[in-house]
């Protein structure tokens, strides 16, 4: 009986990774290969090697808006995550974006966030 291989991945996720490889190599491109983050912090600027959203997708943020990304190098990065009150000020990090009456449901017909 011959089967065939199974997918490793959906046809939505490739095509979703594909537009965040587009993404970075724009970011990486658009900083001439530099980080950002070192720039910001003021250290000897180091080669940048991966994509840091300044607002975080579990916020809001968009992994496909080069606005809301920076070329950082990994060691950039670890301190960004690690440090997001001094990252904040530098504005490598950014807060929710949402306005404080933000209803994540249509109050028509569901339950609203509002009071969680």
């Amino acid at each position: 009986m011959k089967r065939s291989p199974i997918k490793r991945q959906s046809s939505a996720k490739a095509k979703q990774l594909r537009l965040e490889k587009a993404v970075k190599e724009f970011v990486l491109a658009r900083s001439d290969g530099h980080c950002e983050a070192c720039r910001a912090r003021g250290l000897p600027i180091k080669v940048a090697t991966t994509k840091h959203e300044r607002i975080m997708r579990s916020v809001g943020g968009d992994p496909l808006d080069p606005d809301n990304c920076l070329a950082v190098c990994n060691d950039c990065h670890v301190w960004i995550h690690n440090n997001p009150n001094e990252a904040t000020g530098l504005k490598l990090l950014k807060s929710n974006p949402r306005p404080a009456g933000f209803r994540m449901y249509d109050e028509r017909t569901c339950s609203t966030n509002e009071g969680m």
